[in-house]
């Protein structure tokens, strides 16, 4: 195998979790008349730290971080579970390439606490190694910084054996910064024409394509 690591981006590229991110950052939007009815435009709230995408609609940092302990009030209770689920075929995915014999982890800028809460409650955990994440005090809540952390955490020595797999700009810039390979599924959250604006090893349509890429190497 090229690769002896596996790094997988979860909104977007192992579930389907727009739902209740884009309601819990409504919610928090509300609390200061910023409430949007269509909730197409906040398609580009999933990728991105919460942190940063409440700032970019006009939030000062002060007024961003009441608005993520907001977001984070009705996450935990109802937001977290909103309409998930394992997007189809993904955990053949996991379960093939752990049987190939890969290291496998996620890289999710979603806070570390919430994304094995996720992975436990689709019973798809067992199939990692490790579980890597954003943490709640902001300091580790960009790709980059969690691909860093997952990387020290397996002890990486060589980043040409790492592989991301995601689905946004957010995970193919992430895997830029740090120096390693990315692909990309088009099944995710990016807009038309996003991934291929960026570095990656290849743009896959389904996950039976992932599954032919990562463990027959077609």
């Amino acid at each position: 195998m090229k690769y002896k690591y596996l790094f997988f981006d979860l909104d977007g590229t192992l579930c389907e979790t727009k739902t209740g991110v884009q309601r819990c950052f409504n919610y928090a939007l509300s609390f200061f008349g910023k409430e949007e009815k269509d909730y197409t435009v906040l398609d580009d709230v999933i990728g991105p730290p919460i942190l940063d995408s409440l700032m970019a609609r006009g939030l000062s940092k002060e007024e961003a971080e009441t608005g993520l302990e907001k977001y984070r009030e009705r996450y935990n209770k109802i937001g977290i579970f909103e309409e998930l689920k394992v997007f189809e075929g993904m955990e053949e995915v996991l379960k093939k390439c752990r049987e190939k014999g890969y290291i496998i982890s996620t890289a999710t800028s979603k806070p570390e606490h919430y994304a094995k809460m996720i992975l436990e409650k689709l019973d798809i955990a067992k199939y990692f190694d490790l579980i890597a994440g954003a943490s709640f005090d902001e300091s580790r809540n960009t790709k980059d910084k969690v691909l860093n952390y997952a990387m020290d955490k397996l002890n990486v020595k060589d980043k040409k054996e790492v592989l991301l797999i995601g689905d946004t700009k957010f995970d193919l810039i992430g895997a830029e910064n740090v120096g390693i390979d990315a692909v990309a599924v088009r099944f995710g959250y990016a807009k038309i024409g996003e991934l291929e604006m960026y570095e990656n090893v290849a743009i896959l349509d389904t996950a039976k394509d992932l599954e032919n890429f990562l463990v027959k190497g077609e």
